[in-house]
């Protein structure tokens, strides 16, 4: 589903990269999309692992933590040569305005992502990397809302050239 995305991967399509028989995925799972659901969840939990890791308090300026977890993220992309993005806005393009459930799912873990963002931009404004009067959660949804767009756009580009844009603007123009 994170290659070919929620409607052209078929119940078949998940069976058979597992080895299990089609009726077996119906003893766990009701339809495809509460397996998607579980995809989402799983992808989204881990993603939030990793923020925690990365972002969460450590060595290093709160800018240099953040520029540091994007630059590494880029290089994932770039070994998978461009094709994936994030499940959760290949999820959001596809699947939020035909489902309520994906479009709440998607929503929560795309507002505790800010969450993560919105914490290492306080302490940014903690050890004076940013002026006092930040507005964080502002600046936290900015962030994200333009590294998703900058993933649909590598996504189409199939280069990182979106990305790298993403990273000079925002490290050396927004967060200044």
């Amino acid at each position: 589903m994170h290659l070919k995305g929620y409607s052209d991967t078929g119940i078949k399509d998940i069976t058979n990269a597992v080895g299990i028989p089609k009726g077996s995925f119906y003893n766990h799972f009701e339809n495809k999309e509460a397996f998607a659901l579980e995809v989402l969840e799983d992808y989204a939990c881990n993603f939030e692992e990793v923020l925690k890791q990365r972002l969460g308090e450590g060595s290093g300026s709160p800018l240099g933590r953040f520029k540091a977890f994007f630059e590494g993220v880029i290089q994932g992309f770039c070994d998978g040569k461009y094709k994936k993005g994030c499940l959760l806005g290949n999820f959001a393009q596809e699947m939020s305005d035909v489902s309520d459930d994906f479009a709440a799912h998607i929503e929560k873990h795309f507002s505790t992502y800010e969450k993560y963002f919105e914490s290492l931009l306080q302490e940014a404004v903690s050890e004076k990397e940013l002026p006092a009067n930040t507005d964080t959660e502002q600046l936290a949804s900015y962030i994200l809302n333009s590294w998703e767009g900058a993933l649909l756009r590598m996504k189409a580009s199939r280069n990182d050239k979106p990305l790298r844009a993403f990273i000079d603007l925002t490290f050396n123009h927004v967060l200044r």
